[in-house]
């Protein structure tokens, strides 16, 4: 779905282009006014300071298994919900295995 100003929203997957013409496929951790943190769902790493303007599309449904989950859908909010909390925790173990 193409984004309209304001519709995007924590924990939305989002299709945008990096600054290098690359296409990528993220979900977004945290909006500050025209600017994105994005981190893909099997990585622990963010990408911060992604302008909104790069987003090029928004997903509205997921296929699981073969079926298919609008992204409004109670069971796949549950899931992005415990994702959302879960990248917290993913984050700060990455931090401290740095140090």
């Amino acid at each position: 779905e193409h984004c309209q100003e304001g519709s995007l929203k924590n924990g939305d997957i989002v299709l945008y282009r990096r600054e290098n013409g690359q296409y990528v496929l993220h979900r977004i951790i945290k909006l500050y006014g025209r600017q994105m943190s994005l981190c893909g769902d099997a990585q622990s790493k963010l990408e911060k300071n992604v302008s909104t303007n790069a987003v090029v599309a928004r997903v509205v449904k997921i296929c699981r298994k073969g079926k298919w989950f609008s992204c409004d859908h109670r069971g796949y909010l549950l899931y992005v919900y415990l994702w959302m909390l879960g990248i917290a925790g993913r984050i700060r173990s990455l931090k401290k295995s740095r140090k």
